[in-house]
C-alpha cells in the first residue's frame, strides 16, 4: 500500500490536529465561551410570589406595632399631661375715714362682735423701806366661788365672804359666776391684822344672801394663801415713794393685762387696745420684813370685744370699695396700720350690745387683696384651651387678675380635664 504523500491528503481544519496527551481518535472538547443563562421568567415569578407572601405576613405585624405605639403614646401623653396656672389676685387701695356700727348680733348694716372672757391678774412692786411706822395692812388672797344654779350671777364690788370663824373678806370689784360653774377671784380682809393670814383650808359663805335661796347655792373655798395682814411697827416707805411706786406698778399691770389678753385671742380674730376695758386697778400695801420694805400689789381685770378678721375685712370692703360685690372675699393686708376708736360714750364692754367705731387708714390707704379659691380656678379651667384661659376665663372668677398658663407636654393645647393634674399658684407678691 502506497504511503500518502504529504500535502496530498484530505485537507482538514486546525481543530483536527490532536493536542498533546490525547489520542488521535478522540474529538476535542469545545471551549464553553458563553455566559450563564439568565433565570427563566417562570422562576422570577416564583420569587416574587414568595416575597409577596412574606410581605403579606409582615404587614399586619407592622400595623399592630403602629397601633401599640400610638396607644402607648396616648397613654403616656395622658399620664404626663398637666397644667400650671399662675393667678395674680386683684388688688386695690382705698382711703378710709368713716364711722361704722357694730352689734353682738351682727344685724344688717352692722359688724358682728363677740366678747373675750374676762381676765384677772396681779403685779407686785417692791419698795425698799426708809422709815419706821405703825402700819395696819389687810391680808388678801384667792378664793374660788361655785355656782350650782342654772343662771349666771354677778356680784357687786365689796361683796362679803365669811369663814365659819367669822373672818370677813370682800371682793374689790364686780365679778360674774357662770351658771353651773366656778370662778377664782381675789378677796381682801375686812380689817387689818395677821390673823387674816392663812395658807389654806378656809371655806366661805355669802352672808349677804342669807335668807334667800342663793345662800345655799353659792359657796367658796380658799384656793391660794392669804397674806399681807399686819398690825404693828414696820420699816416702810414715804408717801411720795409709795405714790411713785403705785404709778409704776399700775402701768406695769395695765401692760401685763393687755399682753395676757392678746394671748387669749383666738386665731383669725382681731382686737385693738381701744376695744379693751381695764377695770379699776387696786393697789394694796403689804409689809415685806424679809426684804426690809413693802410690796405694792396691784390687781386688775380686763375685758374686751373682738371682730372676726375675715368678717371685718369684707365688711369694710363692702363699705368703701365701689366694685366690691357681696359674697366676695378680701383681705386687708395692712389692717394693723388702720386706727380704730370706739366713739360711743360710756360703752360698757361687759354689758352693752352695740357701739359705734371710727376707722382711719394711713396715708397710703387700706390695701385690699382679693382671696382666690384655688379649687374654683381648677374647676373653671379644666378641659379649656390655653388661649381661652389667658384671654379672660380666669378673670371671670371673683377677684382674679392676670393669669398665665403652662401646659405639658408641649404639644398639648388644652388643660387637663382631671383637676388633680392642675396646679394653681396664687401670686400675692405684688
Amino acid at each position: 500500500m502506497t504511503e500518502p504523500v504529504f500535502g496530498s491528503e484530505k485537507k482538514g481544519s486546525i481543530r483536527d490536529i490532536p493536542l498533546p496527551g490525547t489520542s488521535g481518535s478522540e474529538e476535542p472538547k469545545a471551549l464553553n465561551l458563553q455566559k450563564k443563562e439568565k433565570p427563566t421568567v417562570k422562576n422570577d415569578l416564583k420569587g416574587w410570589e414568595k416575597m409577596g407572601r412574606k410581605n403579606k405576613k409582615r404587614g399586619p405585624k407592622i400595623a399592630a406595632a403602629l397601633i401599640i405605639f400610638l396607644v402607648l403614646f396616648f397613654i403616656i401623653s395622658g399620664f404626663v399631661h398637666k397644667a400650671e396656672i399662675d393667678v395674680t389676685p386683684r388688688q386695690e387701695s382705698a382711703a378710709i375715714a368713716q364711722t361704722f356700727k357694730a352689734s353682738n348680733t351682727g344685724e344688717e348694716g352692722t359688724l358682728a362682735f363677740s366678747r373675750v372672757s374676762p381676765l384677772n391678774t396681779t403685779e407686785t412692786f417692791f419698795i425698799k423701806g426708809s422709815i419706821e411706822e405703825n402700819v395696819q395692812t389687810k391680808a388678801s388672797g384667792k378664793i374660788t366661788v361655785k355656782n350650782t344654779t342654772d343662771s349666771s350671777q354677778r356680784f357687786i364690788p365689796n361683796t362679803r365672804f365669811e369663814t365659819p370663824a367669822g373672818l370677813v373678806y370682800r371682793t374689790p370689784r364686780s365679778v360674774v359666776i357662770p351658771a353651773q360653774g366656778e370662778t377664782e377671784i381675789t378677796v381682801i380682809a375686812d380689817i387689818p391684822g395677821s390673823e387674816y393670814n392663812a395658807e389654806s383650808g378656809m371655806t366661805f359663805k355669802l352672808p349677804g344672801l342669807e335668807g334667800t335661796p342663793g345662800y345655799n347655792t353659792f359657796s367658796a373655798f380658799q384656793s391660794g394663801p392669804m397674806t399681807g395682814g399686819f398690825s404693828g411697827v414696820i420699816t416702810t416707805a414715804t408717801e411720795d415713794e409709795i405714790e411713785a411706786g403705785t404709778n409704776t406698778v399700775t402701768a406695769q399691770l395695765e401692760q401685763k393685762l393687755q399682753n395676757e389678753l392678746l394671748k387669749k385671742i383666738p386665731s383669725g380674730f382681731i382686737v385693738t387696745t381701744d376695744m379693751m376695758s381695764i377695770s379699776k386697778i387696786t393697789v394694796n400695801t403689804k409689809p415685806n420684813q424679809d426684804k426690809g420694805g413693802i410690796d405694792l400689789v396691784a390687781e386688775g381685770a380686763i375685758e374686751a370685744v373682738m371682730f372676726k378678721k375675715e368678717s371685718f375685712d369684707n365688711f369694710v370692703a363692702s363699705s368703701v370699695l365701689k366694685d366690691y360685690t357681696p359674697g366676695q372675699s378680701v383681705t386687708i393686708t395692712n389692717s394693723p396700720d388702720i386706727t380704730m376708736r370706739i366713739i360711743t360714750d360710756d360703752f360698757d364692754v361687759a354689758e352693752d350690745n352695740e357701739f359705734e367705731f371710727s376707722l382711719r387708714s394711713p396715708k397710703e390707704g387700706a390695701q385690699f387683696v382679693w382671696n382666690i379659691q384655688i379649687e374654683a380656678v381648677k374647676e373653671a379651667v379644666a378641659g379649656q384651651d390655653e388661649s381661652f384661659v389667658t384671654q379672660g376665663l380666669v378673670t371671670e372668677i371673683a377677684g382674679s387678675g392676670v393669669a398665665t398658663v403652662s401646659i405639658s407636654p408641649f404639644w398639648k393645647s388644652k388643660i387637663p380635664k382631671n383637676i388633680n393634674k392642675i396646679e394653681v399658684t396664687i401670686n400675692n407678691s405684688n
